[in-house]
């Protein structure tokens, strides 16, 4: 249908003014919907934070040694989470 809608008027959407309206019962609803996301996002973060303030404690070097360990790990585990990612989509 989009892309019916998209051909059909020779490649230009045409947005108007009252189709930028805020509807704040469905921004209420995306916000609940994304809060758990975002909480276990920042739990994440501030984790990773915490252990490289720690490992800063034992020197450069064992920070330097500390973020190589990170990088290679992610380098490791990037394409498992993209195949997971697309098993879930697939998998519903």
């Amino acid at each position: 249908m989009q892309l019916y809608t998209l051909f059909r008027l020779g490649g230009t959407l045409r947005i108007r003014r009252p189709q930028l309206r805020i509807q704040p019962a469905i921004m209420a609803r995306l916000v609940r919907l994304s809060a758990t996301g975002t909480l276990q996002t920042f739990i994440g973060t501030a984790s990773w934070i915490g252990l490289i303030r720690v490992t800063a404690e034992f020197g450069a070097e064992a920070l330097a040694g500390y973020v190589i360990a990170i990088r290679v790990i992610l380098f490791a585990i990037l394409p498992a989470w993209g195949l997971s990612n697309a098993a879930a989509t697939m998998v519903g």
